[in-house]
C-alpha cells in the first residue's frame, strides 16, 4: 500500500490542484481500503469521474489496471507497520542501525564517487526524501547524482559503462533480482541490511544497519549518506 501511496502524492505534486485526476488522487489517498473492496464502476463513482477516466489516472502512476491497484492495496504493511509498536525498542533499534552501519568503507565509496563519471541511485521510492536530500548535498559540492525509483530500469542501464556506478539501496538485497546484473557493464555497489546470496554480481556491497520491523534500518542510510557527503 504504501508505494501506491507514494505515487499518489507524486502525481498531486507534479500536477495542478485543479486538475481533475488530482481531485481523485486525493479521494483515493484518503479511502484506500474503501476502494479496495469495490469494483472499478464502484471505485469510479465514489471517486466521481468514469471508469475509463479512473483506469486513465492508474496507468499514469504506473499500474496496469484496477485489478492490480486493489492488490498493492491489500499488501501486508510492510514499510511502515505498527502493530505492537513499542516506544522504547523502537528507540535502542535506532540507535543499534546507526551503530552497526560501518565507516570503514565511507573512504571507498567516496573515492567511487570521485572517479566515476556518471552516479545513479536506484532504489524503492520509499527512499525518496533520504536519497533526495544526499542529491542536494550533493550538488552544493558540484556532484551531480542521478536518482531511478523504478525496477524497470533496464532501458536506463544499458547505456552505463565501467566509469560509471550505480548505488542500489535495497533493505533485503533483493531490488533488482529480476535483473541479470552480471550482464551491465557498470560498477554496482550494494547497501543493504540483509547480505544477497549473489554477492559476486557486486564490485562492493556494504552492510548499513540491521532490517527491522517499524523502520528503524533508514536511520542506518540517513547515517551513511551523511558521511559520505561529509567525506566527499
Amino acid at each position: 500500500m504504501e508505494l501506491l501511496i507514494i505515487k499518489l502524492l507524486e502525481y498531486l505534486r507534479e500536477n495542478k490542484e485543479h486538475n481533475s485526476s488530482a481531485s481523485i488522487a486525493k479521494i483515493m489517498i484518503n479511502n484506500l481500503e474503501k476502494i479496495s473492496k469495490m469494483s472499478l464502476e464502484e471505485a469510479a463513482q465514489f471517486c466521481h469521474c468514469s471508469p475509463s477516466t479512473l483506469n486513465r489516472l492508474i496507468k499514469k502512476i504506473g499500474f496496469d489496471n484496477f485489478k492490480q491497484l486493489r492488490k498493492i492495496i491489500t499488501l501486508p504493511k510492510l514499510v511502515y507497520p505498527t502493530d505492537g509498536f513499542n516506544n522504547e525498542e523502537y528507540k535502542k533499534n535506532v540507535l543499534l542501525n546507526i551503530e552497526e552501519t560501518s565507516d570503514l568503507n565511507i573512504n571507498n565509496v567516496v573515492q567511487r564517487i570521485r572517479n566515476s563519471d556518471r552516479i545513479i541511485i536506484l532504489s524503492f521510492a520509499t527512499n525518496y526524501p533520504f536519497v533526495t536530500e544526499f542529491q542536494v548535498k550533493m550538488a552544493l559540492k558540484h556532484k551531480y547524482v542521478e536518482t531511478l525509483f523504478d525496477q524497470n530500469a533496464e532501458q536506463a542501464l544499458e547505456a552505463l559503462d565501467r566509469n560509471d556506478l550505480v548505488i542500489i539501496i535495497s533493505d533485503q538485497g533483493n531490488f533488482l533480482m529480476n535483473m541479470n546484473l552480471d550482464s551491465y557493464k557498470f560498477q554496482k555497489l550494494l547497501l543493504t541490511q540483509t547480505i544477497p546470496e549473489n554477492i559476486n554480481v557486486f564490485d562492493e556491497v556494504i552492510k548499513i544497519g540491521t532490517y527491522s520491523y517499524y523502520g528503524e534500518s533508514k536511520y542506518g542510510l540517513m547515517y551513511f549518506l551523511d558521511r559520505v557527503y561529509e567525506e566527499y
